[in-house]
């Protein structure tokens, strides 16, 4: 962690999701049975509250030197990464808990580093 980064800085994502609408994620999301109950407005709103989430309590979280915010939510399993200043990537529910979170943290650190865990 560099000197005065802080794991839990509430991150700025532009409110929408990157590339693809919010729509086309969700669509992407419901044809794997996933989120059902959301619509576009709900399925956006989940992963912004989840990647402004402070770390702890049952969140789980870093954010990479390139800038990319991740949180997982061990109660449900969302899990969501947007780079901040910019715009959400993506939201959906983290299959293989803990196990997987460490191995895309990991592939992460490879890749270009972490700034804080």
């Amino acid at each position: 962690m560099e000197s005065g980064e802080n794991i839990n800085e509430t991150a700025e994502f532009g409110g929408g999701f990157a590339g693809k609408s919010g729509e086309l994620h969700l669509k992407k999301r419901q044809s794997n049975g996933e989120y059902l109950e959301l619509n576009e407005e709900q399925y956006t709103a989940r992963a912004l509250n989840l990647l402004q989430k402070e770390v702890g309590g049952g969140i789980m979280g870093y954010k990479t030197n390139s800038g990319k915010v991740v949180r997982w939510n061990t109660a449900n399993d969302d899990y969501a990464t947007g780079i901040s200043g910019v715009k959400i990537k993506t939201l959906f529910p983290l299959v293989g808990g803990e196990q997987r979170f460490n191995a895309l943290r990991e592939r992460d650190e490879r890749e270009g580093g972490l700034a804080y865990e």
